[in-house]
């Protein structure tokens, strides 16, 4: 009789244990989605700071290459409760015939825009002069530049209508954590650009 109780007394506490394990377990994963970085990306200004502009020719194996430069100004958001760490920032191009086109961030220096009787304004740029860091509760601002080359049919070129052109920008942390925006580039003559910043034509 003794060796059932006991027997009983054992199989009890190991499914207490694995209960106990499988709650602690739960409760430390509902954790870490609660504090988990909760990133939100937009254009700042839409109507005003988001641009692009046509650059001179390149070549790809003996073809001339149409090329295009997109700078966007965008505020980072973290409304989680940890800080991220961004891994990138990347720009997804609409074309004419609805493909995608990846476009990565070009390291450039702080752009110089005019406010008119204002004078001018120097901006941060994502990951040069910012950090790729945003705290809990916080945000970032900056400028990202990016690049777009084609060449062949120009059916693959950027759609852009009314002088306008789409793209998406797509945020990422280290953890995995993304958040995405839309936003409408406004056509700009490259002086305009050079202006803000002097030889971005020559950027890589």
């Amino acid at each position: 009789m003794k060796r059932v109780i006991a027997e009983e007394v054992l199989v009890f506490v190991g499914a207490t244990v694995l209960i106990l394990s499988v709650v602690n377990a739960l409760y430390l994963l509902w954790n870490n989605i609660r504090d988990r970085p909760k990133l939100i990306v937009k254009p700042v200004h839409p109507k005003t700071y988001q641009w692009f502009f046509d650059l001179p020719e390149g070549a790809y194996k003996n073809m001339a290459t149409r090329n295009y430069g997109f700078l966007a100004y965008i505020d980072i958001i973290n409304k989680g409760l940890r800080d991220a760490s961004l891994e990138s920032w990347d720009m997804f191009l609409n074309t004419v015939v609805g493909d995608s086109v990846e476009c990565k961030p070009l390291t450039i220096t702080a752009p110089i825009v005019p406010l008119g009787e204002m004078g001018s304004k120097s901006y941060s740029v994502l990951g040069v002069t910012r950090d790729a860091r945003v705290r809990a509760c916080d945000y970032i601002s900056g400028f990202a530049y990016y690049k777009a080359e084609f060449y062949g049919n120009e059916q693959s070129n950027p759609l852009i209508k009314d002088g306008m052109a789409t793209g998406k920008i797509v945020v990422k942390d280290i953890l995995g954590n993304k958040a995405n925006t839309k936003i409408t580039f406004r056509k700009i003559p490259l002086k305009d650009a050079q202006k803000m910043i002097p030889h971005i034509e020559t950027i890589r």
